[in-house]
């Protein structure tokens, strides 16, 4: 569950709906695990294998920069990220802001 009113969580959907809508989409951090303060960040990351094109990434941040959202939300691409980041997230809970797409591939052993 996400440390989110409704009112934003739609808000976050629909504008990830409109850039991203073939991509599966998690939360992570203090907003998931349940230790968010009021103007704690939102950290999604965006899953797939290959990279967005750099001006859908762009407009999808600053739509989100620019929305009636009282926090900020950090996008990150899961195709960009090390290794060892890949696995800090695949260790603390998530939650599915957005369905389509690719699932979580498997944590590398």
């Amino acid at each position: 569950m996400i440390q989110l009113d409704q009112t934003q969580l739609k808000l976050v959907k629909g504008i990830l709906s409109t850039y991203v809508p073939d991509r599966r989409v998690v939360a992570f951090g203090s907003r998931v695990q349940g230790t968010a303060r009021l103007y704690s960040d939102l950290d999604l990351v965006i899953l797939g294998d290959e990279p967005l094109e750099p001006h859908t990434l762009s407009e999808l941040r600053n739509d989100l920069a620019e929305s009636d959202l009282s926090i900020q939300v950090d996008v990150l691409e899961w195709y960009s990220l090390l290794p060892s980041f890949r696995r800090a997230i695949e260790q603390t809970p998530i939650a599915i802001v957005q369905e389509a797409g690719s699932p979580m591939p498997e944590p590398a052993r």
